[in-house]
């Protein structure tokens, strides 16, 4: 297990670094203050992150959308491990292209939409570069 993780540490930053291949940003990284994600015109950005429908949290985006990039889908996939566990958590899967070069910020925050009054409990920002 730990072999993975390092090697997984040692793939960073060519899976947010700029590549021809679809860029992808899991949460399972350790956290950072801002994530740059680097992508090349008309590539596919996907993050995945973390969520648990069932406690009525879910992720939203902060703000518009950046000009530079298209949402394409948006899902939520149960983990496999939990099988058919009651309120296990899975991922929420954000895909977009980039449409446009240029630089922009944007935040994500993991909060209930109801509750109006009370700050997200998780936020997450990224620098997206299109190039």
């Amino acid at each position: 297990m730990k072999y993975k993780w390092v090697l997984f540490c040692i793939e960073l930053p060519f899976l947010i670094g700029c590549s021809q291949s679809k860029m992808v940003f899991s949460e399972r990284l350790p956290v950072q203050p801002m994530i740059e994600i680097c992508a090349g015109l008309g590539e596919e950005i996907t993050l995945e992150l973390p969520a648990n429908p069932s406690t009525g949290y879910s992720w939203r985006l902060v703000g518009a959308m950046p000009f530079l990039l298209r949402p394409v889908a948006r899902k939520y996939e149960p983990a496999q491990q939990s099988g058919s566990i009651i309120g296990a958590g899975g991922t929420e899967i954000w895909t977009f292209r980039a449409d446009e070069t240029g630089q922009a910020d944007m935040t994500v925050e993991y909060a209930r939409p109801w509750e109006t009054d009370t700050p997200a409990t998780l936020t997450r920002t990224f620098h997206i570069v299109i190039q």
